[in-house]
């Protein structure tokens, strides 16, 4: 089975084309079936694409149970794409939701029922040991979450990590209502939100903040492996080895790009410059520091072979 018949699954799918998807599960079943499990396409990855109830009654007619979903669901991860709708008809048909994946799914009132029956959910730990407001999808959520008494900055098991840092990659207007009702907050917020305010503030507090890197070990933000086993969510939520400069400049943030770099030393401004892939400025601000480069770190000088890695692949950079 190839990539290209599995990508036309995946675009029927999308496409919430019922008849096209039945026919090709019909044509393709032998195929399937002949893969080894572990060559196999993850069906609960491909069932998170479905847009309609009518598509989740053709995967259950396939082989989906409503066991597996549930299953699925339990720990709370991967469920920003799952339509709210879609989830309301598997429960229908008996799908079981924990107070996690009702969070990630967005179904307040299912959230709000789990709460009434048992206040205490309001803490409990799910996957990677995240609460449920870890996982919220929406202001909602997070308010009804936060008013039963939910801890603003929880951190979970295996990336240390808050509940304003795990939703700023999918649900940033959860970080800035998190943030609104006292949520600690860090430079990396303010890139990702392009909020000047609170940037001015951070640095104002901390002028080292702008030589922070994800996945820099000697920093608050470490990879994986190093004083947690999963290190810093923001990997998984702005991107490996990002710096706020960088993550202000991909989201479009230029006034704040341009207030970070002008406080931002030389020698982390040259990494920025090199991460961006901006040749012109690198040199210039090698040409204004001759000795920058014999300054790096072994740390800095790992962005090289950081940039080759399927996380950072980026040959520009390199």
């Amino acid at each position: 089975m190839t990539k290209q018949t599995l990508a036309i699954l995946k675009k029927g799918i999308e496409a919430d084309d019922v008849a096209g998807v039945e026919k090709w599960f019909t044509e393709n079943s032998e195929a399937l079936n002949s893969l080894a499990p572990d060559a196999r396409p993850s069906p609960q990855k491909i069932f998170d694409s479905v847009r309609s109830p009518n598509m989740a009654d053709l995967f259950l007619r396939r082989g989906v149970t409503v066991g597996m979903v549930s299953e699925w669901w339990a720990p709370g991860f991967g469920l920003e794409k799952v339509s709210p709708v879609v989830a309301e008809h598997l429960i229908q048909r008996g799908a079981i939701v924990t107070p996690h994946a009702a969070a990630a799914l967005g179904l307040v009132e299912r959230l709000r029922g789990l709460l009434v029956q048992q206040a205490e959910l309001v803490h409990a730990k799910g996957g990677d040991g995240c609460r449920p407001l870890h996982f919220s999808r929406t202001i909602e959520i997070a308010q009804l979450l936060v008013d039963r008494g939910a801890e603003l900055d929880a951190r979970d098991d295996d990336h240390d990590s808050t509940p304003a840092q795990w939703r700023i990659g999918d649900s940033p207007d959860v970080t800035r209502f998190l943030l609104g009702r006292s949520a600690v907050p860090d430079i990396f917020m303010a890139a990702g939100l392009g909020d000047l305010e609170l940037a001015e503030k951070l640095v104002g507090d901390n002028p080292e903040c702008t030589a922070y890197r994800i996945g820099n070990n000697s920093g608050p933000f470490p990879g994986m492996g190093h004083r947690v086993p999963g290190g810093t969510i923001y990997q998984w939520t702005l991107g490996f080895n990002q710096s706020p400069q960088e993550v202000a400049f991909r989201r479009g943030h230029s006034e704040l790009y341009d207030f970070l770099m002008k406080h931002t030393p030389a020698r982390q401004r040259l990494l920025v410059a090199c991460m961006l892939a901006n040749r012109s400025l690198a040199e210039e601000i090698v040409l204004r520091n001759p000795t920058l480069v014999s300054e790096l770190n072994q740390e800095d000088k790992a962005l090289l072979a950081k940039s080759c890695w399927e996380t950072n692949l980026n040959r520009e950079v390199v």
